[in-house]
């Protein structure tokens, strides 16, 4: 293979005419028009991979074949036993947990990870324990509950289930889980899913600080019933588009949390934890969008709510609640630039439902 290193204008020069000609069906978190703008008045280099992506016998879209052939040469992602790349299917979230970790390490560290895992270690009580075994045991369990008939040791997933959740980029997303008749970690990944698994591999395995942009949850589109974002996973979308990791599906930052992925796209946003290069320049948040606005419909409304544990009960507007799960909420206080204070209903009314859980 070869490779070369042009300019990003060069690049978004090129895909331009088929960024546009792609109109409402353009890949999930293409480039906004704002920030072609940008990119085509910018100068900075990225590296151009050109791995022979004849091997594959179906077409790859014009617009994903870079990335795709920057993890095809580097061996993190591949094509399937039939010749195909499948560029239009859906990954799963095991396809894509392992893609991410294949980018964050080598064989010989998976390797390292594993044989670490499969030792004994001191429990508290004076006995031993073999995290690598318990993990399998956990999913034969799920197998058996779905009524699989398969064994965790002889799968090939298995290993790259447990680093991803040794690295702690698979935190939040139970994938061992039965859901009847299949496992978790079979079903198609979605957006905000795959946006929670980036945010955590570029902070607990990258160790990069990735600040919230001030207001950033006030420009991305995620109000409409369709398009919600999951409460365990707006803090890592926010993070993503404030660094450039995401955009969105169009011009208004519309992530689609609940959309699944192709193959495609999801190479484009793995290509981007490893290569800065490859990410987006960052939003501009209007100043007008910068402090916490209320809905004009909700904001004067009284909420009551009460605890069922506790009994305790509380008559509060939804900025109200908000402040109060950022100052009294262990899981919820000592967050700052009022990262809670997002304006939206069904934020709040998740985050109530949660507080009413505890």
């Amino acid at each position: 293979m070869s490779k070369k290193f042009i300019t990003k204008k060069t690049i978004v020069t090129g895909f331009l005419t088929a960024l546009m000609t792609l109109g409402s069906a353009s890949p999930f978190w293409d480039l906004p028009s704002q920030e072609l703008d940008s990119l085509l008045g910018t100068n900075f280099s990225v590296t151009i991979y050109a791995a022979d992506l004849s091997q594959f016998k179906d077409t790859i879209p014009q617009w994903a074949t870079n990335d795709v052939s920057y993890l095809v040469d580097k061996g993190i992602i591949k094509g399937y036993d039939d010749g195909t790349f499948k560029a239009n299917g859906q990954m799963t979230r095991l396809e894509f947990l392992t893609a991410v970790v294949r980018s964050l390490k080598t064989d010989a560290e998976i390797d390292a990870i594993i044989a670490e895992g499969n030792k004994e270690h001191p429990d508290s009580d004076g006995a031993t324990y073999n995290p690598y075994k318990m993990f399998i045991g956990e999913l034969n369990n799920a197998y058996i509950k779905a009524g699989i008939n398969q064994k965790a040791e002889d799968f090939w997933g298995t290993p790259y289930l447990f680093v991803a959740q040794e690295l702690q980029i698979s935190t939040g997303i139970n994938n061992v889980a039965a859901t009847g008749s299949t496992v978790s970690y079979a079903l198609t990944i979605t957006r905000e899913e795959a946006c929670h698994i980036m945010y955590n591999a570029c902070t607990k395995v990258n160790k990069e600080n990735l600040p919230e942009l001030k207001g950033v949850q006030n420009i991305i589109n995620a109000k409409a019933e369709d398009k919600r974002i999951n409460v365990n996973y707006a803090t890592s979308v926010e993070r993503c588009v404030s660094n450039g990791l995401i955009a969105g599906i169009d011009d208004q930052y519309t992530i689609a949390a609940k959309q699944t992925l192709t193959r495609a796209q999801a190479c484009a946003i793995i290509a981007r934890i490893t290569d800065n290069s490859r990410r987006l320049p960052a939003p501009v948040v209007p100043e007008d969008k910068q402090q916490w606005t209320p809905s004009t419909s909700q904001s004067g409304k009284m909420i009551t709510k009460k605890n069922p544990v506790t009994g305790e009960e509380k008559t509060m507007t939804a900025q109200e609640w908000g402040k109060f799960f950022e100052t009294t909420q262990p899981s919820y206080a000592g967050n700052k630039n009022g990262e809670y204070s997002k304006d939206g209903w069904w934020y709040w009314d998740s985050i109530i439902n949660e507080w009413l859980s505890l």
